[in-house]
Order: C-alpha cells, then structure tokens, then sequence
C-alpha cells in the first residue's frame, strides 16, 4: 500500500505498528490476520480484550481509525467488500485517559 501513498516514515511506521499490534492479537485469538477473516464479531473482541488490557481509550480510538483507513484503500481496490472497523463503535467507557499518579 505504502507505493499508492505518499506517506512520511512516522505515518508509515505508526500504521505499521497499529497493524502488528492487531496481527499479535489475531494470532493469539487463533485467527489468520489476513484482510479476508477479519469480521465485526473479532473486531470487537479485540476492542473488548483492549479494554480488558487497560489500553487508553485514545489509543484504541486511533488504533481503530488506522486500520478503517487500511480497510478502505482495500475496498477501494475491491480487494474486499467490507471494513469490520467502520462498522464498530468504541463505547466511552472503554479504557483509561492515563495512568494515575500515587
């Protein structure tokens, strides 16, 4: 994808990491991280496993928008037909602002 957008290394490695996070997820769940096994349903374990995790509310968020822009480049291609990550919705209650101090 990276030769259809004119990216700086920072944004390319900030996609980068967004999607290895979630292929580490997948592959622990037992599922093949391709674009093609990706459904609503893991979408949203992993948005539960990541508030179980304590993962930032923000961080999921922009986690969650990089790989619905992933997705829609490879709709756009019609190399899928769907984009699991749209679809969802993070509820506010999920995960923390920042740790707290003691």
């Amino acid at each position: 994808m990276r030769e259809f957008r004119v990216w700086s290394d920072n944004t390319y490695n900030a996609y980068l990491g967004d999607v290895d996070h979630f292929e580490d997820f997948s592959l622990q769940e037992g599922i093949e991280p391709t674009l093609g096994n990706i459904s609503l349903h893991h979408v949203n374990r992993w948005i539960n496993w990541s508030n179980e995790e304590k993962v930032a509310f923000k961080t999921t968020q922009r986690r969650k928008a990089s790989l619905a822009s992933l997705f829609k480049f490879y709709q756009a291609m019609g190399t899928i037909i769907s984009n699991p990550f749209q679809a969802t919705v993070i509820p506010e209650a999920v995960g923390y602002h920042s740790e707290q101090w003691s």
